[in-house]
């Protein structure tokens, strides 16, 4: 079973968010933090973080994206149509958390590195709609009321 250090030149960690998409390149190699960026979400923002995201790498990339099943569904086929592999990175708990400070650019970066040292055939592939089981489905049902009962 190969890591995915072992497979990929480049991990990229992505913290999706509403309005802004932030990307952290981390080479395998060294586990060093090479680039980060920040970009629109929009379909714009993200042909621009490709774009950047090929100026920033040489090698086999993978995308390790938190929020698939939310603010990164959209992110996830544009990359994969882009020849970009891509991996759901769950959110750590918010006590892993305590003492790194809110940033961004720090999320991405330890979304990359949270993959780097995991077996690649282990690593969760984002679905096609983002969204997963019985969560995907109760989003759904929730996102169908708020829709119908907005007016009131």
């Amino acid at each position: 079973m190969s890591i995915v250090a072992g497979e990929y030149g480049y991990v990229i960690g992505v913290d999706a968010h509403t309005r802004t998409q932030t990307y952290a390149v981390v080479d395998t190699a060294t586990g060093a933090s090479t680039a980060t960026g920040t970009f629109p979400a929009s379909d714009t923002g993200v042909g621009q973080a490709i774009t950047w995201m090929r100026r920033h790498t040489v090698e086999k990339v993978l995308a390790a994206v938190e929020g698939t099943p939310s603010y990164g569904e959209p992110l996830a086929p544009a990359l994969q149509t882009a020849g970009i592999a891509v991996v759901e990175v769950k959110p750590p708990s918010r006590a892993s958390r305590a003492g790194t400070g809110k940033s961004d650019a720090i999320h991405a970066l330890e979304a990359a590195r949270r993959v780097l040292g995991l077996p690649v055939e282990k690593q969760a592939a984002p679905r096609a709609d983002g969204l997963h089981g019985s969560e995907g489905e109760g989003r759904r049902r929730r996102g169908g009321r708020r829709r119908a009962c907005g007016d009131q």
